[in-house]
């Protein structure tokens, strides 16, 4: 229960902790600043602890400037540009990041009574060698007060990708957290190389190999598993509005092939509003482990979500 409690704070500090630390990576010389969506600049962010003690005198931090220019193309405000009302955040460049945001939630009250809510954030860095990805997966369910979905999945990678080369070399990570399953946390970490095979407008296809570990925290065995990694990509263009991404990934045990973990992820994206970034997208999680250590060895999860393109 500690580990458990001590990984949902490290999650809360540590993710937006390395999204502003990614976002003052940009090329940009200047710092993240506060933006307003008709395109004016706060003079100066707020001080919160004097806002504690003055609540006037840390609004008046919020003073605008007159007649200011309006930002570069390519910057935006993720947060509020669609919300309709102004609070502070950070600026974002078009030309270095891309992603998306995605929310969705469900419920019933009367003879039953249940609740469904799944988050998430998919974005992606355009880097010197290459691309950095950073993807967060968070579902909660509960039907009759009782919990029945409980996980949060981080993933992180890196591609090292060389222009007119089909292949390129990858490290990835991740941390798992599923309240249902035998341990409180499995860190995983990869590396090798991927090759793509099929790029085409409407197709591309990839393959990868390479090796790792992986190890579960809080459950019945803490020893560190070497992995070999053999995976898919694919990502299908259907039409101008509609497209298909699956990865799979099969993580073997070096020392025994018949244990092995296998994560496979697809997803339907359709746009309902090219010019705002909306779209629905259905989406399926599927996470096999042949050592379950008395739980199911197949957890499958399928949500539809809402989808906000950055």
């Amino acid at each position: 229960m500690l580990i458990r409690i001590l990984f949902c704070a490290l999650l809360q500090v540590c993710v937006p902790t390395c999204v502003v630390l990614a976002a003052n990576q940009s090329e940009s010389t200047e710092k993240p600043v506060a933006l307003h969506p008709a395109g004016q600049r706060v003079l100066q962010t707020p001080n919160w602890r004097e806002g504690v003690r003055n609540l006037g005198e840390s609004l008046q931090a919020y003073a605008f400037e007159i007649n200011a220019p309006p930002f570069p193309d390519g910057e935006i405000d993720v947060f509020t540009e669609n919300l309709g009302f102004w609070i502070p955040t950070l600026r974002l460049d078009r030309d270095i990041w891309d992603g998306s945001i995605e929310f969705g939630s469900n419920g019933t009250h009367g003879n039953s009574t249940t609740f469904s809510v799944f988050a998430g954030f998919d974005l992606e860095r355009k880097t010197t060698p290459g691309r950095f990805d950073l993807d967060l997966d968070f579902a909660k369910k509960r039907a009759s007060g009782i919990l029945t979905t409980h996980r949060t999945l981080v993933d992180i990678a890196h591609f090292w990708i060389r222009k007119d080369n089909p292949l390129s070399w990858f490290a990835k990570g991740g941390l798992e957290y599923d309240e249902f399953k035998q341990f409180d946390i499995r860190m995983k970490a990869n590396a090798g190389l991927q090759k793509m095979f099929v790029d085409e407008e409407q197709l591309q296809l990839s393959w990868r190999i390479g090796a790792g570990m992986s190890q579960e925290l809080g459950g019945v065995d803490e020893q560190v598993t070497p992995e070999g990694d053999f995976g898919l990509i694919m990502n299908r263009k259907i039409s101008s509005r509609q497209s298909i991404q699956v990865t799979s990934d099969y993580y073997p045990d070096w020392s025994n092939f018949s244990e092995y973990r296998f994560e496979s992820k697809a997803s339907w994206k359709i746009v309902i509003d090219k010019e705002h970034g909306w779209s629905l997208k259905l989406s399926m999680v599927d996470r096999y482990d042949s050592t379950p250590h008395g739980r199911r060895p197949n957890d499958l999860a399928y949500s539809l979500v809402l989808v906000w393109k950055l």
